[in-house]
Parts: structure tokens; C-alpha cells; sequence
């Protein structure tokens, strides 16, 4: 099979009338976590946003090897909705169609150019929702004052209290994706925090319900487990290798001396343990004009390249590939050792390279191209890229948090 979603077309119509075409409501708007299944073992990831500007609504889409593109606008009809992206002779290459019910897409993908066209694969999507924790001890910064709120759950509810400059017990408590609201009381007085988390981070206002909101930032103490060396220095123990997507390669790792190397243009590598929240340091080597990748979670490139002396972009060493670009490029020059340190909570991702913080707590908005999986909830591998050039790693240290 070609590789799927290079370009798209796209339509989907909904089991009940969606309603207004313009409805602020709309089921379709969101981020999609897309999955083709071509067979058992063969189910190229895919992601899809649709988005409303104004009076119109637009799209984003990422294959399974490609960047994230936008593509354009998308057409709402009733309970109809249609897009393509076109990026040769205006004809799409597949064509998608589906139908919505209960955040679910579940539908088709047709080959519509090349010696596969006509054949036609099952699509399944998921609407992604935010999961996140609340729990833990945040130490807040509320104007010129300090204060700590502790949460922790209770037979299922939101339980906690705000205690140092301001004070209260938590009462009525509610997290609807990344947005917490609590209802806080001390005494007769009664307060109120609005606030978004993200990932070790909280951003809000404290508001008395009668009185001037504050607003506030707030920084999660997180605890850490045991670090974890994920590569030995002798061999590939702990490591698996696989084919990149939709292709067969050979296997060009290699440990010798406390190095992994790959001589280029071979199979990826993944750890056979997974993770979800965690903190990576590890070493790399990059020869002249290299290119190769860090996978978070198997779904989200970190970027390594030769980039010293470049202009950060989002294809930059230190990037998150098509998405996000770096504030600065502290990149040495090929051939010298280099570092990046890694913190992933939740979709929000730090990284600092060669010691200097250039993406701080950002919001990873979906997959990058050569994901195994869109199963964003999910634990997944450290994977390094090896269908590219060579590249070297040393001193592969994961802390995964408590």
C-alpha cells in the first residue's frame, strides 16, 4: 500500500442533524486521533483538527510520514462535513468519509490515485479530551502573596484546601477537560478559582465572590520515581527494532563502547518498556547535514538535525517536527556531543538543549509524521529514528514521574 495521508479528502456526515452549520457546538469541531486499519498489524495514525474562525471553519491534518499541513477551509452543510487537501493536480490521493456519533468517527478511507485505487479501509477516530490530574500540592503566586492549594480525591470527588495568604476548604469542585473550577469557604466568606492546567502548571484567577479577582500562577510539586537507564552501554537489551511505516529495512544498530549508532537508512528503535509522564536526558551526535528524531510516548518527534548556526524553525534540532519551533537554536556544530533534557506531562512538553530552555511547558496539539499509534491517552516507547541519516546516542537516563 502507499503511505497513507500525504493528501486527503475528507467527508463526514453525522448520524443526527448536526444542527446549525455555523453552531458553536458543531460535533465535528476538534482534534481527531485518527486510525486506518489496513490490516491486524498495519494501522497507519493520522490526526485531523477542524477549527472555527469566525464564520467559517478550517482544518489541519497530519499523516503517517508527513508534517502537519493546513487545508484550508472546510465546507459545513447541514449534517454534512467536507474537506480536501490537494497537492498534486488538484486530485486527492485518499478520500475519507465517516459518521459522528458520541465523539466517535467510524467510517472509510479510499485510495483514489496509484495501482491501489478503488481499495477502500476501515477508518475509526477518536474526538481527544484532555485527561488530566488536578491532584497534588500547588504552590501559588496570587499578586505579591503565596499560597498552597492541596488537592486529592475523595470517593471520587475533588477534595482539598487553599491555605497561606487566603485560606479555605474546597467545597463544590468540577474539571471539564483542562478547566478546573472550585468553590472554596472560610467561615462566611466564599471564594472562587477559575483556572486551566497545564501539565505542571495551573493559570487562574481567585475570585471572592463579591470583591476583585486576583489572578494567579501556580507550579505542581511533582514527586519522581527512580531514574531508569535505558541503554546499557554493551547492547540492545531493553530495545526492539521496527520497520518504518509502510516499509521494510534492515537493522543498523549497533552498541559499542557506551554509544548507539546507526549507520543510516535502516529500521527505527524503541524501548520495550513504555511511559507516560516522565523526564528524558540523554546525549546525541549528529554528523554533517544528519537528521534523525526522538519519539515521545512513540507519537511525538522531537527533532535532531544539523541546525548550528540556523534560524530556529519547526524542522530545526530541538523542534517538535512541524509543530512546534524552538526560541532559540543553542545547536552545536555536527560532530560535537550534545544534550537535550526532556520533561513531558500530559500534552505539555519541556525541552532544554544543551542547557538552555528553548520549549517551556507547551502544549503538544496532536501526533507528528512516523508515530506508531495516535493512542494519545496511552503509555508509549522512547523511540529513535533510523530510516534517516547516521546518528549517535549516549547516556539515556528516563525519570518517570511518581
Amino acid at each position: 500500500m502507499q503511505r497513507l495521508g500525504l493528501t486527503v479528502g475528507f467527508v463526514l456526515s453525522t448520524l443526527t442533524a448536526i444542527g446549525a452549520s455555523h453552531g458553536a457546538d458543531n460535533p465535528a469541531v476538534g482534534r481527531w486521533d485518527l486510525s486506518v486499519m489496513v490490516s491486524a498489524t498495519y494501522k497507519p495514525p493520522a490526526w485531523l483538527e477542524i477549527r472555527q474562525e469566525g464564520d467559517k471553519f478550517m482544518g489541519r491534518f497530519c499523516g503517517e510520514v508527513s508534517g502537519v499541513i493546513n487545508i484550508g477551509e472546510v465546507t459545513v452543510e447541514g449534517d454534512t462535513i467536507q474537506f480536501q487537501a490537494k497537492v498534486d493536480n488538484d486530485v486527492p490521493e485518499y478520500i475519507y468519509k465517516g459518521r459522528i456519533k458520541n465523539d466517535l468517527i467510524n467510517g472509510t478511507c479510499l485510495v483514489n490515485k496509484g495501482e491501489k485505487k478503488g481499495t477502500e479501509y476501515p477508518l475509526i477516530g477518536i474526538k481527544f479530551i484532555p485527561s488530566v490530574d488536578p491532584t497534588g500540592e500547588w504552590r501559588m503566586k496570587i499578586g505579591e502573596g503565596e499560597a498552597t492549594l492541596s488537592l486529592r480525591y475523595d470517593k471520587k470527588e475533588l477534595a482539598g484546601k487553599l491555605h497561606g495568604r487566603t485560606s479555605g476548604e474546597v467545597g463544590i469542585a468540577s474539571l471539564k477537560g483542562e478547566n478546573l473550577s472550585i468553590s472554596l469557604k472560610n467561615g462566611e466568606k466564599t471564594f472562587r478559582i477559575e483556572a486551566r492546567i497545564k501539565g505542571d502548571i495551573m493559570e487562574g484567577s481567585l475570585e471572592p465572590v463579591e470583591g476583585k479577582a486576583e489572578k494567579f500562577t501556580a507550579k505542581r510539586e511533582r514527586q519522581w520515581g527512580e531514574p531508569v537507564k535505558l541503554f546499557n552501554g554493551k547492547d540492545l537489551d531493553g530495545w526492539e527494532t521496527m520497520d518504518p511505516p509502510g516499509e521494510k529495512a534492515e537493522n543498523k544498530w549497533t552498541a559499542v563502547d557506551g554509544v548507539l549508532t546507526n549507520t543510516g537508512g535502516g529500521k527505527n528503535i524503541r524501548t520495550r518498556q513504555k511511559f507516560g509522564d516522565f523526564k528524558l536526558h540523554l546525549e546525541f551526535r549528529v554528523p554533517p547535514k544528519g537528521n534523525s528524531g526522538v519519539y515521545l510516548r512513540g507519537r511525538y518527534e522531537v527533532q535532531i538535525h544539523d541546525s548550528a548556526g540556523k534560524e530556529p524553525s519547526k524542522g530545526s534540532c530541538g523542534a517538535v517536527y512541524s509543530r512546534i519551533a524552538p526560541s532559540t537554536n543553542p545547536a552545536k556544530p555536527a560532530g560535537e556531543w550534545q544534550t537535550f533534557d526532556i520533561t513531558l506531562v500530559g500534552q505539555y512538553l519541556t525541552v532544554v538543549h544543551n542547557g538552555k530552555t528553548t520549549i517551556e511547558n507547551q502544549e503538544l496539539e496532536g501526533i507528528t509524521g512516523g508515530a506508531i499509534d495516535s493512542n494519545e491517552h496511552e503509555p508509549g516507547p522512547i523511540y529513535f529514528q533510523g530510516d534517516h541519516g547516521k546518528i549517535e546516542y549516549r547516556n539515556i537516563v528516563l525519570t518517570p514521574a511518581k
